[in-house]
């Protein structure tokens, strides 16, 4: 679609709706993310051309959320914070930590 185009598709190894709970406002709200290279960037919705966030994989962690009240959480560990997303299904969620990890494993062979 047109936003796409003008955010750039090149490049992009995933990209999807997930929950993603506030710093401050600690409510869920939909975001539509977008990883790309070591970075995965969120928007607010998929008609914004330029992200409202973005998280730098780079040396991060991805864990399962176990004990969090809302289903289908993980959290991305990384120096400055702690993310934590939600995915609507179990598939996805799945689908996402293996797509995160495998994009935080390439970043550190490429540094190496």
């Amino acid at each position: 679609d047109y936003f796409a185009k003008i955010r750039g598709n090149e490049g992009v190894e995933k990209e999807g709706w997930l929950w993603k709970q506030g710093w401050v406002n600690t409510s869920f709200k939909k975001r539509l993310f977008i990883l790309k290279d070591n970075n995965l960037s969120y928007y607010k919705s998929n008609y914004d051309t330029y992200p409202s966030g973005s998280i730098v994989l780079e040396n991060s962690k991805i864990e399962k959320a176990h004990n969090h009240d809302r289903p289908f959480c993980f959290h991305i560990f990384t120096s400055d914070r702690v993310f934590t997303l939600s995915a609507d299904d179990g598939a996805s969620l799945d689908s996402w930590i293996a797509t995160l990890n495998r994009a935080v494993e390439l970043q550190k062979k490429k540094s190496n």
